[in-house]
């Protein structure tokens, strides 16, 4: 009688690199999450990160979205929108391959906050919103929350 493959019953979850260890954060370092990892025990992870999967660079400068608008800017003015959202078109068709239906994303990244984000002013202030990849999920069906 052949055994059945216990990997086909895990369930497949994206989680933000950065909150497994991948130093992948626009400074150049991680945001290891000891209870994030710990909650991803017997699951399949699948890091993901959508600046990274747009093609910025790590370190980089940081970025906000621009109060009110779609746009995420860096800190120098320099538009990187259309990097994020290749990134987060990127992470959705990772995620699908991987049959991913949910995701835990770093809150208050521009591409993966879930509950907040940065004001887009670069004061540190933090406000109510969602990043451009969680959006892109959430559109897709796929549940998104927070470390």
């Amino acid at each position: 009688m052949p055994l059945n493959n216990p990997v086909k019953e895990w369930e497949s979850i994206g989680v933000s690199a950065c909150l497994i260890g991948i130093a992948s954060a626009y400074d150049g370092k991680s945001r290891c999450h000891i209870d994030t990892i710990r909650s991803l025990r017997g699951k399949l992870v699948v890091p993901v990160c959508p600046e990274v999967q747009g093609g910025l660079s790590t370190p980089r400068i940081p970025a906000e979205i621009v109060f009110g608008l779609d746009q995420v800017h860096t800190q120098t003015g320099l538009d990187v929108t259309n990097a994020y959202h290749l990134g987060s078109d990127n992470v959705l068709k990772t995620l699908q391959q991987a049959g991913c239906e949910r995701a835990i994303l770093k809150d208050g990244s521009p591409a993966c906050g879930s509950l907040t984000i940065y004001d887009g002013c670069f004061t540190r202030t933090k406000i109510s919103g969602k990043g451009i990849a969680t959006r892109r999920l959430l559109d897709a069906k796929i549940t998104v929350c927070s470390e």
